[in-house]
């Protein structure tokens, strides 16, 4: 996976990477599994829009189908410092099923600081300490 956003600190950028990288890995394993999710998030899947985690599972729980595989190919990420969150931007290749040809996605997350959390350090965070704000997917087709 190539990464940007040099201006970042390194610790900020292993820390999206390693999010990145739990996120897909639960999704492709197990969606009902996914933990970055909470009642103030937002999943916008193919232009449909869904709130709150339940509602974002039940709707990645009844994707049509049933094995998955994502490779991240870049990952670009900016700090909006004035809200304390980070803007991720993620494009890569999808293997479906039983499928031969990958299908290209892009996918954008805006990751906060958990609000029931007291750390103002995003760098001092933890996963669990962080949840997607907003999530936007789209398949690209060509």
């Amino acid at each position: 996976m190539a990464t940007t956003g040099s201006a970042l600190p390194p610790e900020h950028l292993q820390l999206l990477g390693q999010i990145v990288e739990k996120y897909y890995n639960q999704f492709d394993n197990d969606r009902s599994g996914i933990t970055f999710y909470t009642p103030e998030s937002t999943l916008t899947f193919e232009s449909a829009t869904f709130v709150g985690r339940d509602a974002i599972l039940e709707k990645l729980k009844n994707l049509p189908f049933t094995r998955l595989q994502h490779v991240v190919e870049t990952l670009d990420a900016q700090l909006n410092a004035a809200t304390n969150t980070y803007m991720v931007l993620v494009t890569g290749r999808l293997l479906v099923d039983e499928e031969q040809n990958r299908m290209t996605f892009t996918q954008f997350f805006l990751i906060a600081p958990n609000p029931h959390t007291s750390e103002p350090n995003f760098a001092a965070r933890n996963e669990e300490e962080i949840y997607i704000h907003s999530d936007i997917f789209k398949l690209i087709f060509p």
